[in-house]
Order: structure tokens, then sequence, then C-alpha cells
């Protein structure tokens, strides 16, 4: 077969089909969508309001934050960051160690007030401090005086 003839053979089979669809080129003349002349359902219709607001959540309202006697303090913050919503940046190193607390503490509050609150007694007691940044980050680290 000489290659004007090859070349024709192609193009044919080309316009008889659109590739990789299975859609013959004589199915193009017809509509992909059916139009339907009736009125939209009356089971919607008479619905009401399909898309009535519902309340928004809200974030400021107290919230039981713990921590478990025996759990580390890099534990406890992970959970108590995820179940907020924050990030936890965890700034202490290796060498610094961490915190295992003796005894059960918990604190019934916002997230802000309760990590205020809970850092109040940590940053007293240790050399760990946390703080709350505007951009839902809670940053635990050293502070410079040791305890």
């Amino acid at each position: 077969m000489s290659k004007s003839k090859r070349f024709m053979a192609i193009a044919v089979g080309l316009m008889a089909c659109v590739p990789g669809t299975g859609i013959h080129a004589d199915s193009l003349d017809k509509p992909a969508v059916e139009k339907i002349e009736a009125p939209f359902p009356v089971e919607f219709t008479s619905a009401g309001n399909l898309f009535e607001e519902a309340p928004m959540a809200r974030f400021d309202e107290p919230m039981r934050y713990e921590i478990k006697k025996g759990e580390k303090l890099r534990e406890a913050m992970t959970r108590w960051t995820k179940k907020a919503g924050y990030e936890l940046v965890w700034q202490p190193g290796p060498e610094d160690g961490d915190i295992v607390f003796a005894a059960s503490m918990s604190f019934t509050d916002s997230f802000e007030k309760a990590a205020d609150a809970f850092f109040e007694i940590v940053r007293t007691q240790t050399k760990f401090d946390g703080k709350l940044h505007s951009n839902k980050v809670l940053r635990v680290f050293v502070a410079n005086a040791k305890k």
C-alpha cells in the first residue's frame, strides 16, 4: 500500500469514530443532553428552603482538656492541639528531655484559656513553657532560666 493510500485510510478511520470513546461520528449530531419539557419535580418545589442554615460550630465553647498521670508533656500537647484544631511546634531538643506528670489534671475552658492556665503551672515548676500564636500554633520551648 502506498503512503498516500495508507494516510487516506487512517484519516477515514479517524473521521468514523472519536478516539478513546467508542462513539461513532454519525452519533455526534445528536445532543448529549436530553431536554425535558416538564416542571421541576413537585417534591423539590414544595419542600421549602432546601438549604436551610445549620448553626455554626463554636470553638470558643468550653471543652475539657486533661493531663493523665504518667503522661508526657509532648503526648498531652499533641492530643490537646489535635482536639482544638491547632498545630504543635515542639522546640525542645532531645537533650532537654520531657516532663512526666505525677498527677492527673483537667481544665474545662476554651483551648486558649486552658493552655494558658496549664502553662502557668508548667513554667513555675519546670524549664518548659508554651506560647499560643495567632496562626493557630502552640509552640512549646525551653525557657532560658533552668529550674
